[in-house]
């Protein structure tokens, strides 16, 4: 672990915010809101001191926003009776 990453460990503990792997995690349920409001308040704190995540969330916005939001087909009934044969056996 670099001296800069465990400064910033220290830093983020420090004012009780969530570590930068968190907002990584956090990344998907922020951008939808389901995130507890507390939560949602914590790393949006940690986005406005730490350039990098402020950059990493608005290249995972640019992702979505360019990824096709249609529904996925339903499976055709055929098939998923054959998968849960495959499954069974």
């Amino acid at each position: 672990m670099s001296v800069r990453t465990k400064l910033d460990h220290w830093f983020f503990r420090l004012l009780r915010l969530p570590l930068c792997e968190a907002i990584e995690a956090f990344a998907y349920d922020f951008l939808e809101g389901n995130l507890d409001p507390q939560v949602h308040r914590l790393v949006e704190r940690h986005l406005k001191l730490c350039p990098p995540c402020k950059k990493f969330m608005a290249s995972y916005r640019r992702v979505r926003a360019a990824a096709p939001r249609d529904p996925v087909p339903p499976l055709d009934p055929r098939f998923t009776e054959h998968l849960l044969k495959l499954f069974q056996a």
